[in-house]
């Protein structure tokens, strides 16, 4: 688990697994149970730093892999499944829906040493 640089939350973060696969479907048994343990982790620590905000997650997997015209081809290869986890801590406003740039509060260096010691 990591936190991006380019958060469009405060406290968001990455979990990306460590064997290269483009669907999240291909994961086996023990690599759930890892990502379950992982997950599970991390909810707690944003429970315990944030007093248990409310939060999106995200499983970004690669969308139906059947061939047709002008398809990704390299897909398989080039794209990573991993699950984005964003609480929901301020209010999108004019100025996020305006300009498309989100007001971040805690730097993701500081965001990431907070998670990592709780």
């Amino acid at each position: 688990a990591f936190c991006p640089y380019a958060q469009s939350s405060s406290f968001e973060f990455c979990i990306i697994p460590k064997r290269h696969s483009c669907a999240f479907q291909e994961i086996n048994s023990e690599e759930m149970e890892d990502l379950a343990l992982m997950l599970s982790a991390m909810i707690k620590k944003l429970r315990t730093i944030l007093k248990n905000p409310p939060y999106n997650y995200i499983i970004h997997t690669a969308p139906n892999m059947i061939p047709r015209r002008n398809h990704w081809h390299t897909l398989g290869e080039d794209f990573h499944w991993h699950i984005e986890v964003m609480p929901r801590l301020t209010r999108m406003s004019g100025f996020e829906w305006g300009s498309g740039f989100y007001v971040i509060t805690t730097s993701p260096e500081d965001a990431a040493n907070y998670l990592r010691e709780a």
